[in-house]
């Protein structure tokens, strides 16, 4: 009758916690990286649109 909880845990809960942490931490490495990809092209797109200012002179 008891043989699946214990402590008040079912035998869900550790692997759903589980789950829950890697997408998270899948979540903020991702949203790092479109940050840092996101800078790197507004950075490239500020050179090219100065670089192109310049040459029209």
């Amino acid at each position: 009758m008891f043989l699946d909880i214990s402590f008040g845990w079912c035998t869900w809960d550790l692997p759903a916690l589980l789950l829950v942490v890697v997408m998270t931490v899948v979540f903020v490495v991702h949203q790092v990286q479109m940050r840092r990809r996101e800078r790197k092209f507004e950075d490239e797109l500020a050179d090219r649109m100065a670089n192109e200012l310049l040459n029209r002179k």
